[in-house]
């Protein structure tokens, strides 16, 4: 079976040769949930940024759902994004002035699709994410463990096979962390979407079907 995510020697290094990523080679299946696990400043955003096709790797090779990555090509990268990446992020980055569900449907604008349609997506993850009756409500009405499902919802709008999520319980309690953990396990096994979290808390990685550090740069456990 080919793999949804294929590192092939990703390296990172910003001027004067400062390293960010010293090797990153792994593969992952469609529909794992994998947690990656490291220290602030081990590396771990700069991997999950060229995962997500946000920025590019010195050398290396990434291939996402057999589709290889042309770095050198931005439009090539804005419709790989649009087509086959959700991200989830600690700051949960809803747009004040929406409602959930309308947060939910904007990155459907993108794609053009019809009102209705959106609406229709919107209100099934709503549903799915436990939240069918708090669509109409703002940001700022709701706590930070129903926006981060907000913006699990949001992450899920266009399908995509593979989500990306940087810290996402990072702004959340004990409880509520471990719920919205929870939430995406049974989302990757209901829909067979592939989770990719980076996360500094160990505790977490036994939600994962396979969970990977990154030490000085390096990952292991791949």
């Amino acid at each position: 079976m080919p793999a949804i995510i294929e590192a092939d020697h990703l390296k990172k290094a910003y001027r004067g040769d400062v390293p960010a990523l010293a090797e990153a080679t792994f593969r992952i299946e469609k529909g794992e949930f994998v947690t990656l696990i490291g220290r602030s400043g081990s590396g771990k955003s700069t991997l999950l940024n060229i995962l997500g096709c946000l920025d590019s790797p010195s050398s290396g090779a990434l291939t996402l759902d057999g589709e290889p990555v042309n770095f050198r090509d931005p439009s090539l990268l804005v419709s790989l994004r649009r087509r086959k990446i959700g991200f989830v992020f600690q700051q949960f980055n809803l747009l004040p002035y929406l409602t959930a569900q309308e947060n939910i449907e904007y990155p459907m604008l993108f794609n053009y699709r019809e009102p209705e349609v959106r609406a229709r997506a919107a209100q099934e993850l709503l549903t799915c994410v436990g939240l069918s009756n708090r669509g109409h409500h703002h940001p700022s009405e709701l706590s930070g463990g129903e926006q981060q499902r907000v913006a699990i919802a949001r992450a899920l709008i266009n399908n995509p096979p593979i989500i990306f999520a940087d810290e996402p319980t990072g702004n959340l309690d004990q409880k509520t962390s471990e719920e919205i953990f929870s939430l995406m396990q049974s989302i990757a096994r209901e829909k067979k979407t592939t989770f990719f979290i980076v996360t500094h808390e160990r505790d977490f990685g036994e939600y994962a079907d396979r969970s990977f550090q990154l030490i000085d740069g390096k990952v292991t456990g791949a």
